[in-house]
Parts: structure tokens; sequence; C-alpha cells
């Protein structure tokens, strides 16, 4: 377990300790995207992952996966409710976020979740 990351603040400075700790010029590439729609309202999105590091002297592979994202319209905007994250070597992080309906925007990431989970598909 990761651990709880509670608060807009808390849940910015997880990500951007993430960002200052990688060397090299680290990429997150999305391939086969697919959009599936519930209702008006919501929907779901999956998308394989290949993130890779470029050193400058060779390009390495860091790990693989599946991306699922949950998806609320609110005011005619799409914001994402949930991020799930399925690494390939069985790591899942996950990440619920909590919406303002009336405001559209986030109010707090209640939680960041890292378990050992089956795999990706």
């Amino acid at each position: 377990m990761l651990g709880l990351v509670a608060g807009r603040a808390a849940v910015l400075d997880f990500i951007r300790d993430g960002h200052t700790s990688q060397t090299g010029r680290v990429r997150h590439r999305l391939g086969n995207v697919v959009v599936t729609t519930t209702d008006a309202a919501t929907a779901e999105v999956r998308a394989y992952l290949l993130q890779t590091r470029n050193t400058g002297e060779s390009i390495q592979m860091i790990s693989t996966g599946v991306y699922t994202f949950s998806l609320l319209r609110s005011d005619g905007r799409w914001r994402i409710a949930e991020l799930t994250l399925t690494l390939d070597n069985a790591l899942v992080l996950q990440w619920r976020f909590s919406i303002c309906p009336a405001q559209g925007s986030l109010l707090e990431c209640n939680g960041l979740m890292c378990r050992q989970g089956g795999g990706g598909s």
C-alpha cells in the first residue's frame, strides 16, 4: 500500500514529487483507446500504456499496463471521477476523485490505493 493521498494539495504534491524524482525523459504513450458511454452523464475509457525513459544514451521500457478512466459529465464538460492503472507486473494504482457537480471542479482526491492485482488485460 502506498497509503491515502487526500485533498487536492496532497494529490498535486504526490504528482510533483514523482515527476521530480524521474531521470531522463519519461513518456506515457497511450494506445488502443476505447470510449464506451453508459448514458448521457457517464462513460468509461480504456487505453493501453507503454511507459519509456530516454536517458540520452538509451531508451528503456519502464512499464506496460492498462488505464481505465471513469468519466462523469457535469455542466457540459467531462471530468475524471476515477482512474485505475493496472500494470502488467500486477501492481494496481487507483485514484478516486470527488467532483463538485455545481462547479464541475475537483474538490479532492479521496484516495490513492496501491495493491497487488492480477495483471493487465
